[in-house]
């Protein structure tokens, strides 16, 4: 092989393990290092797209008027639709907030409450979730279905108990 090919072979391989994720192997989007105070405002491909339900979505029966607590009712939300970016593992790669504790849901993320107890409409997780304040999230995937928006959105009206 001459050696300027075998140069251009060794860089495209260079670009491909620099642009994937080194635990999942996925790229990370573009979009990924606007984030939660980002001044740009960029819509996703799927602001504008009904909502499919796909295997990764959460299998959570309708939010009722009962009471809606972290662990029972959001964490499963999040781990099936947040946690690849909003892990401990993930958050700081797509430089982004942690979701799927406790303690990293409760901290704030570059100045900022992830959530109001109490307001949603003041809570950027319920802001982002709802595309209201974009990037819309989950970044890339179709929007969360209407039932686990409103499970969320519960859990913070009624204080966002652990």
């Amino acid at each position: 092989m001459k050696k300027g090919a075998l140069w251009a072979v060794l860089a495209c391989l260079f670009l491909v393990a620099t642009a994937c994720n080194a635990e999942g192997g996925t790229p990370i989007p573009p979009q990924a290092k606007y984030h939660l105070n980002s001044p740009k405002k960029i819509a996703t491909k799927t602001q504008n797209k009904t909502t499919k339900t796909s295997p990764k979505q959460a299998k959570t029966p309708p939010a009722t008027s009962g009471a809606v607590t972290y662990t029972a009712d959001v964490l499963p939300i999040i781990q099936a639709n947040c946690a690849q970016c909003h892990s401990q593992s993930t958050a700081s790669a797509f430089n982004a907030p942690v979701l799927t504790t406790w303690s990293g849901i409760n901290t704030p993320y570059l100045g900022k409450k992830v959530f109001t107890a109490g307001n949603p409409q003041t809570s950027i997780i319920y802001l982002r979730i709802t595309g209201q304040q974009q990037p819309q999230m989950p970044l890339g995937k179709a929007p969360l279905p209407a039932n686990d928006i409103q499970t969320i959105k519960e859990w913070i009206q009624q204080g966002a108990k652990e």
